[in-house]
Parts: C-alpha cells; structure tokens; sequence
C-alpha cells in the first residue's frame, strides 16, 4: 500500500552521471550482514551506483555521483527509500532493515527530508482514510444519521490533505522532491499543481527524463481540458440552436455532381446529419458503424445525409468511396469551417450528427457508436 506513492520514480528516471565521491551515511537496525543497495533507474530499469554489506552494528558508507538525481536505497526489491541527492549533500539515514520504507528517517538532505515529509504525511492520510472505511462499511445502509458522520469525517480529512499537498507545493516552488506529489493531484481539476510541479523540474532537472515526462503528462493534460471545453461549449450552443422536436435548420449545399440537395427533400424519413471529414481520423474511425447501420436500417425508413467539411473535393470523393458510404446525400461548400453550418448547427468539433424525425424535427444530437444504433432500434426495431 505504501510504495504507491513512488510509483512515478520507479518508472522514469533523471538520467545524471558523476562520478562517486560523495558520501551517504545509514544505520539499518537488524541488518548486519545483508547487502543494502544505492540505485538509480534508466528507461524503468534499476542501475545500481553503489553497494555495501550491513555492518553489525547496522552502520553502513557508500558513494553516489555529484549530480542532482533521484535514487532509491534498498535492502529488498519492494522495501525502499527514496532520496532526492546532489554533491552539496551530506545525507545521513537510519531504518529497520526489516521495514525501511515504514521506517525511515534522513537528514542531511533537504530535498529527501521533503520526500520523506510528504510520504509520511500521504501515508497517514491514506490509514486513516482505510480505517473510516473500516468503520463505514460495518454501519447499516439504512443508518443515514451514522453513515453520515463518518462521510462527514472522511470529507473533512479529505480536505484537510488536500490543503496540505497544495501547500507543500506552493512552499517548496523549486524543489525537485515535488516530484513525489504529482500522483496526488487531479490531472485536470488540479492541472495548475502539475504546471507548478513541471516547473520546479524545469528548473532543477531541466534534461531529466523526470521533467520530460511531467511536461508531456502536462501537454496531455491541456489538451483533454482545451477538448472537454469545446464539447461543453457545443453541448450548449446545441441546446440553444437544436432543441428537440424543433425544425432543424435547413441544409441546401452542392452535392458530388455540384447539383444542390436539400435537407428537406429527405422529409418523410428519420434522417442522420452526420458532420465530418476526410481528414477527420475521428470521423473516418466512425464511418463503418454509420455504414452498417444504414445498411441495416435504410428500408425501414432511414436515411443519411452527410456534410463535409473538406476544401478539396478530390479527397472528399476519395473519402466516400474509400469508407463505402453509399448513401446518395453528400454535400459540401469545401471551404472547412467557414463553412454556413457551422454556425447555423453550432459545430465546435467533428465528427458531430443530429437525428432528425421523419417531419424534420430534432430528435437527439451527437449520437455515435452504440448510442446511435440503441436510438434507431427504439424507432425502427431490430
């Protein structure tokens, strides 16, 4: 339960050389004669920097490089330390070598006593988060008063965490030993304390694959926050613009043969406006499931109308005929989004369809995949 929190350090590493020649002191209690290892990781894999058999009295010496890394000290593979050291150091470390990670204690390294400060501090949190659920899931369901107060309870050391997690952050804006808090925090609800945390590795471990990995982590991160939003503001611009059982706006764009085609020539049937693109990669990992469906459903009254938004027709027609959709309705203005219907349909993103009735009213809005296919069993049946 407690290694979870390292979990990043052993995956990744800061790829530092030096040579050996600064000195890390430990005293392992109940360790004499077994072998304690210094190691740093490569691409996942432990590099060991330095080796000692345990005195008898627990004491033990080994040497580590004069560059800022990040190692791990162990006895056995799953029982470890982990240490934040650079040449200023003069770490010196006592455990039992029974029970080094649930034991340690180091001084002589700011950064470590960081890492070992939060690990100690997370590591309570999580004991007493188990034991409110000990102590939760021995009250009856229907004991709303006491369930209650435990959920109140485990909210309040919740909050209390997060406070301090934040906190530690913001205290220590340079340290490479907040490195160790990235797991704690929300990728997108708390993406300014990851932004914060790749900082200090840009600072402190710039070519590290540490920061490298965090930065990427980030970019991601922005990414799926930028995409959610877009969703979020097309889900509201279709709530404004498609409300269901309204008329859907109007369609009438030049077809493959550059005659027009209306929307609402195709009256009568349930109809699927489906927006998309060749060069949509989205849109094109769809189109079979449209393809199947349509072929399932056309003589029971249903029919496709597709939109694109390509600006070059050769690669539209290529589209069509290469993903098979054989349906006849495909119109386009080829100019992408300045396309007219991406604003009449308030189109954020692609692939987007709207489900129409056979009088040409809303019926639902960006339905795909197994949502789609759910939708015209309830209309048309199996």
């Amino acid at each position: 339960m407690k290694k979870f929190i390292f979990f990043f350090l052993i995956t990744v590493i800061a790829s530092a050389c030096g040579k050996s020649g600064n000195t890390l002191k430990g005293t392992f209690n109940n360790g004499g004669g077994q072998t304690v290892y210094l190691e740093r990781f490569e691409k996942s894999k432990p590099i060991i920097v330095d080796s000692a058999v345990i005195e008898d009295n627990g004491n033990f010496t080994l040497q580590f490089p004069n560059q800022l890394d990040i190692y791990r000290l162990r006895i056995h593979e799953n029982d470890f330390a982990v240490l934040i050291l650079d040449s200023s150091n003069t770490p010196e470390i006592k455990a039992d070598a029974g029970q080094v990670l649930a034991t340690y204690s180091v001084n002589g390294s700011k950064n470590s006593e960081l890492v070992h400060e939060f690990f100690k501090k997370t590591n309570e949190y999580l004991v007493q988060r188990e034991e409110f659920r000990k102590r939760l899931d021995v009250i009856a369901l229907d004991d709303s008063i006491g369930r209650a107060a435990v959920l109140g309870e485990i909210e309040v050391a919740k909050t209390e965490f997060d406070n301090y997690k934040k906190a530690f952050v913001n205290e220590n804006p340079a340290s490479p030993a907040l490195i160790t808090t990235m797991n704690q925090f929300h990728p997108l609800e708390e993406i300014e304390y990851l932004k914060k945390i790749e900082a200090a590795l840009a600072a402190s471990m710039p070519n590290s694959e540490y920061h490298q990995s965090l930065k990427l982590t980030v970019q991601q991160s922005e990414m799926q926050a930028q995409m959610m939003e877009m969703e979020k503001q097309q889900a509201e611009l279709t709530a404004n613009l498609l409300k269901t059982g309204t008329p859907a706006p109007e369609i009438d764009l030049p077809g493959i043969d550059g005659n027009n085609i209306k929307l609402s020539s195709l009256r009568g049937k349930y109809v699927l406006i489906d927006f998309w693109a060749s060069w949509c990669v989205p849109c094109r990992n769809e189109n079979p499931n449209v393809v199947r469906l349509y072929e399932k459903y056309k003589d029971k009254g249903f029919e496709v109308y597709s939109v694109s938004l390509d600006d070059k027709k050769d690669k539209w027609i290529n589209a069509i005929n290469k993903d098979g959709l054989v349906w006849k309705s495909h119109v386009s203005e080829l100019k992408q989004w300045q396309s007219a219907v991406v604003s009449t349909y308030g189109i954020q993103s692609i692939p987007f369809t709207v489900l129409l009735d056979k009088k040409g009213n809303v019926l639902a809005t960006n339905l795909r995949g197994t949502q789609l296919e759910d939708k015209l069993k309830e209309l048309l049946g199996v």
